[in-house]
């Protein structure tokens, strides 16, 4: 077993009630005990999987109080580009475990960087995880009891442990470098997170609420982005992902697009352009 989060049960299955159940990490699958003997007598109630599973390591319980559903990382995945992440972008599981002897996938949600995921802890509807280069990000999870799919679940605030590889396509790589794990359970709301080449940071979160969705304007500098749409992506892949640089670094096609100022800011109307493009498939 590579790591397990044992707990008091609470939750929908009755059977439970009260019992001390752990779910544990194989490799190849979630494992659940029922570990309430403790005269050495561990029963096992069920396994659950996901497609491409490589190094199932670590999850954690959405709701202590009422255990329905699991939020579950695979940390080899994208090295090996297996499954939903053979682009490199790390993808956290979305477990139903309503009922402890069938628990099943319903969902999962992605993330915008190349990385690779790794511990996270889930804190009042806010999911803290360390995903090595791409650095701690919180996702706000509150949502799976109502969209098991995972669809409604959203970024609500990062934090960069290692800038270098952002300029990268995919806004990062993936390699073990960075953070592997945080810890935010202070009372005075601080985050404290490793990092391999730079040590421990402390930082505060300045909102956990998710940014509001674009509201896409079909001016010229977006019918520009859409008219040449593969180049646009690679080109907002990296010009969103750091501070916003000079407008000559646009392809030509964005520059002439976007070049009326009296709309706003060249850079701005290009970002904004960027936001509003569709997720390129890699």
């Amino acid at each position: 077993m590579l790591s397990a989060c044992c707990t008091v049960y609470h939750g929908p299955d009755k059977r439970y009630e009260g019992k001390d159940i752990c779910y544990g990490y194989n490799e190849d699958t979630m494992t659940i005990y029922d570990v309430s003997n403790k005269a050495n007598v561990t029963n096992i109630i069920s396994k659950v999987t996901h497609p491409g599973a490589r190094y199932i390591y670590q999850e954690w319980v959405l709701d202590s109080n009422n255990q329905e559903f699991i939020v579950l990382d695979d940390e080899l995945d994208e090295l090996r580009r297996a499954g939903q992440v053979a682009d490199g972008f790390p993808v956290t599981y979305i477990v139903n475990i309503k009922d402890l002897t069938a628990p099943v996938v319903t969902g999962s949600y992605k993330l915008r960087h190349r990385g690779i995921d790794h511990n996270q802890y889930v804190i009042n509807g806010s999911n803290c995880q360390s995903s090595y280069g791409a650095g701690v990000r919180v996702f706000d999870v509150s949502s799976i009891p109502r969209d098991p799919t995972g669809k409604s679940v959203c970024e609500a605030a990062f934090f960069d442990l290692y800038p270098e590889d952002d300029a990268l396509p995919g806004g990062g790589q993936v390699e073990f470098l960075g953070t592997w794990s945080s810890y935010a359970y202070f009372k005075s709301g601080y985050v404290f997170a490793d990092s391999i080449e730079r040590g421990a940071f402390v930082f505060k979160l300045t909102s956990r609420t998710c940014p509001r969705p674009s509201h896409c304007h079909q001016d010229n500098c977006l019918r520009a982005m859409t008219n040449r749409l593969p180049d646009a992506q690679r080109f907002c892949a990296t010009f969103t992902q750091g501070p916003i640089a000079e407008p000559t670094v646009a392809p030509e096609f964005a520059q002439r697009g976007c070049a009326n100022t009296a709309h706003g800011p060249v850079t701005q109307r290009m970002s904004s352009a960027c936001s509003c493009l569709p997720t390129p498939t890699l």
